[in-house]
């Protein structure tokens, strides 16, 4: 998930993360699985240039991103327990 966000020029926020892994967390080695357990949330952005604001352009900016976000979207999905199964 975040090797695609990564293609598309998007990473995920780092300034929610906590300084140390959770309690029983402490000893996982690989820094990438490390790295996501400290994250309080998993949240990716894009700034908006003021100028396309109010045009229309703003939907395929959106779309675009949208779509460029979507492994994060997905990823989030596939952790979702349906308990209505």
């Amino acid at each position: 998930m975040t090797a695609a966000l990564g293609g598309a020029g998007l990473k995920l926020r780092e300034d929610t993360a906590m300084k140390r892994a959770p309690r029983g967390f402490e000893d996982v080695a690989d820094p990438m699985i490390a790295a996501a357990l400290r994250n309080k949330s998993f949240v990716c952005s894009r700034p908006v240039p003021s100028e396309r604001i109010a045009t229309p352009a703003l939907v395929d900016d959106i779309c675009a991103f949208a779509g460029e976000a979507k492994p994060l979207l997905e990823w989030g999905w596939s952790a979702v327990v349906d308990v209505r199964q």
